[in-house]
């Protein structure tokens, strides 16, 4: 992500924040505001009295810092057995693959940001950053509609509303790119690539990875959890051909180009 749009996206959160943190602490006499330039134009009593007595200088500092964010997200979680760790990524799997190793092997849940990734060997799943995307809107919409299938189907059909999807990159965690969410740390995990391979290749990967670690397991050939329904899956291809059929906007690589790069060079590893 560049410069540019880091603060813009981070100025309209602080903006966000910034109003929320003061009406928790803000007096019945005191004016509203809803903006930090309008803190900063507040009677000295009151920005000092938020400083001194309310701390706002270190949230401050927290809402500009996207590490404090990448922490706070889902995709901070990790589960751990000695020194593996499984890194979940939505929409990879991480239902099933959770489970199995939180749940069934009783792995511990860990934060990423607090490894020591010298000590550790991680790894996970992802798949094309670009399909993974799409998943996420095809999601977000539906959950919207109540899984109304048919009621979606029908709005992918206007042409307004499709001209409204083309413009999308992001909506929620499941779009976020990995280049935002993993950081530098994205180069430290083992990934592998869901598309090469199906549910019993895609295991035996996985298996393969932990022997070399002295971690010998067998996982059972069932299906995946959250698998795509028939409707959820016409949804998906509806909104991918409106992005196929649309020319892809300079924004959405500048989100999305670290992606494409580094997908493309995970799969050169496996050719």
């Amino acid at each position: 992500m560049t410069l540019l749009v880091e603060y813009v996206i981070l100025g309209i959160m602080s903006d966000y924040f910034i109003k929320h943190f003061y009406d928790r602490v803000k007096d019945s006499s005191w004016p509203e505001i809803t903006t930090y330039n309008e803190f900063l134009k507040l009677p000295k009593a009151i920005v000092t009295e938020c400083n001194t007595m309310h701390n706002f200088p270190s949230r401050l500092c927290e809402l500009e810092d996207v590490n404090y964010w990448q922490d706070q997200t889902i995709h901070n979680t990790g589960y751990r057995y000695k020194n593996v760790v499984y890194v979940p990524v939505q929409k990879c799997a991480n239902s099933y693959y959770t489970k199995f190793f939180k749940d069934q092997l009783g792995w511990t849940k860990v934060k990423l940001s607090e490894l020591n990734w010298n000590e550790v060997d991680a790894f996970g799943l992802l798949m094309n950053p670009m399909t993974r995307r799409v998943k996420g809107i095809a999601q977000v919409l539906t959950s919207a509609y109540d899984n109304n299938y048919v009621s979606v189907l029908t709005l992918l059909e206007s042409s307004n509303f499709s001209k409204f999807i083309s413009t999308i990159s992001i909506l929620d965690s499941h779009t976020v790119p990995y280049s935002i969410t993993f950081g530098k740390e994205i180069n430290k995990i083992h990934w592998i690539p869901m598309e090469l391979f199906n549910d019993i290749a895609l295991k035996k990967q996985i298996m393969c990875f932990l022997a070399t670690k002295n971690i010998n397991i067998e996982i059972p050939n069932n299906k995946r959890i959250n698998q795509s329904l028939t409707d959820k899956q016409k949804v998906f291809t509806a909104i991918q051909n409106i992005f196929l059929s649309t020319e892809p906007g300079a924004e959405l690589g500048l989100l999305f180009a670290e992606d494409v790069k580094f997908y493309n060079n995970l799969l050169k590893t496996y050719a």
